[in-house]
């Protein structure tokens, strides 16, 4: 009986030391991914490493608690850093993002904002290739613009590090889910070089870049239209409701308002797209949530 208990004891000795040398193994990095990390996050404490592969290329999820105490993901693929979001606790976010970030949220005029919810998250996304960071805000609150009224309307904002207003209601896929915007933002590179790329997100698949190019607030949309990466699809920025407009732009937007004489003209966009020659100009009428744009060819 005594020798059975040593018996066990020693094979579960040996099993706890099986697991401590397996251990590394699971949350130890490569060479060139410590180092890059070491000097990104000095001082922080990893708390899972996460190596799979996506059918195509080895990635790295490093689960980690920065120097600040902030729980952060990083992401790299063979080796190089694509990506890293940080969270904030939902409910004592307002002193910690940038101030020029939290002045723009209040400028929102949300009201009432509800975080708590499983996909509820305050967060900051730092991404290879951008000039900027962005905060995202994902919550519900009321909303209410005369027209339309809703008690728990789903607010996704983005906000850049400048505290520049990117995006205030679209709905977007997380941005850990789209970790790789590598061919879209050398699509953007490649258009615009003297531009400064602000932020991203990913709308149903396509990747979406807000960028400033020559003082303009741009959003450039890309799509893997030939399955071979991201290529540049559109591009429209917003002008001033009353600009001046080419002759037969005006002449349709004359014609549209006699008919819908009921419908307010709320934005006027500038278009370009890659797959026709010219330049176009976005109407659009009604209201924030429920508005309809159509595409008139300046000539």
């Amino acid at each position: 009986m005594r020798f059975h208990s040593f018996f066990i004891c020693a094979f579960l000795a040996v099993m706890v030391c099986a697991c401590e040398k397996n251990t590394p193994q699971r949350v130890s990095l490569e060479q060139g991914i410590a180092q890059d990390f070491n000097h990104r996050y000095p001082r922080a404490t990893i708390n899972e490493v996460n190596p799979w592969n996506n059918g195509k290329d080895e990635i790295t999820d490093i689960y980690f608690t920065d120097k600040d105490g902030f729980s952060n993901t990083a992401i790299y693929r063979g080796g190089n850093w694509l990506m890293t979001q940080k969270s904030f606790d939902v409910d004592d976010f307002s002193q910690k993002v940038p101030s020029k970030v939290y002045k723009t949220y209040l400028k929102t005029g949300i009201i009432d904002e509800d975080y708590h919810g499983e996909s509820f998250s305050v967060l900051e996304i730092t991404r290879n290739g951008l000039d900027k960071k962005q905060y995202e805000f994902h919550c519900a609150a009321p909303y209410d613009d005369g027209h339309v009224v809703e008690e728990r309307f789903l607010y996704h904002i983005i906000i850049d590090e400048d505290g520049t207003l990117l995006s205030l209601f679209y709905d977007f896929n997380p941005s850990i889910w789209w970790y790789d915007m590598e061919s879209s933002i050398k699509s953007v590179r490649d258009k615009y070089p003297d531009a400064t790329l602000l932020g991203a997100m990913n709308d149903s698949g396509n990747n979406v870049l807000f960028i400033r190019d020559n003082g303009n607030l741009k959003k450039v949309t890309t799509k893997n239209i030939y399955g071979d990466g991201y290529m540049w699809a559109e591009t429209r920025y917003v002008l001033d409701v009353n600009a001046s407009l080419p002759t037969t732009v005006k002449a349709a937007k004359d014609a549209y308002e006699a008919e819908h004489p009921d419908e307010p003209f709320i934005a006027l966009y500038y278009v370009e797209k890659w797959d026709v020659k010219g330049s176009f100009y976005g109407l659009c009428y009604g209201n924030i949530l429920q508005n309809h744009t159509f595409f008139i060819e300046a000539e």
